[in-house]
């Protein structure tokens, strides 16, 4: 993907090719990761409307989020894993970026931890996603709240339960990535349902609220510390 990001930044515009368990292989334009504010989604946009104070993009990608609440004087800071993805934020002009793990970062605390595009999906699975949620304690200011959205893939695949019975939970798809003749390794990517979610952030700390929601299974979630 990083390839692909930086390519599309020189003008070079080839697809993505993704492949993914209970989806099979679709192709996948580069453009969307360099979308402006009036390009995304309702549910995007108004994740961007609830961040407040100092923001932390998690897995920011192309920094498409990040540049628009920059836009906006909002004190955003971007963090990727990917050296790519780093050096494609760079040239994109975002001022605070970060390359870390999230899972090992403790430098500083946010008042808002953002990950859109179901940036939660990295947690890989529910045991992965409770030890996001544990650690993201250490990242948050007092008063601060956690923003991302899912899909309860049992609504937008009804028979996503009985087609991915490989996985203990049927949200873990597992995905792999192409652009031109690189090809990506395999990883996971949790698709996670609001009734474990909402038990997930019960075990570790955290009120839910659901913010938006739509009739595929897709939704937009607002954490904030329990008392």
């Amino acid at each position: 993907m990083g390839c692909a990001l930086l390519a599309y930044l020189d003008g070079h515009r080839q697809e993505v090719i993704v492949n993914k368990s209970l989806f099979g292989s679709f192709e996948v334009p580069v453009s969307i990761y360099f979308r402006d504010q009036d390009a995304l989604p309702e549910a995007e946009n108004f994740a961007l409307s609830l961040c407040r104070g100092k923001i932390l993009d998690i897995g920011a990608g192309s920094g498409c989020h990040s540049l628009i609440l920059q836009e906006e004087e909002a004190d955003v800071t971007s963090m990727d894993i990917s050296p790519m993805n780093i050096e494609v934020m760079k040239r994109q002009g975002l001022k605070k970026v970060i390359r870390a793990n999230i899972f090992e970062y403790t430098e500083q605390r946010f008042d808002t931890l953002l990950m859109l595009m179901n940036g939660i999906g990295l947690t890989e699975d529910l045991e992965g996603l409770e030890h996001f949620l544990d650690h993201a304690h250490k990242l948050i200011r007092p008063g601060g709240r956690l923003i991302f959205d899912s899909t309860d893939m049992s609504v937008e695949i009804p028979d996503a339960v009985n087609k991915n019975k490989e996985e203990k939970y049927f949200g873990t798809v597992k995905y792999s990535m192409q652009w031109r003749n690189i090809e990506g390794a395999p990883f996971k990517w949790l698709y996670v349902a609001p009734p474990p979610l909402r038990m997930a952030c019960k075990k570790t700390g955290w009120e839910m609220q659901i913010v938006f929601e739509d009739n595929d299974g897709h939704f937009l979630v607002l954490l904030h510390e329990s008392a």
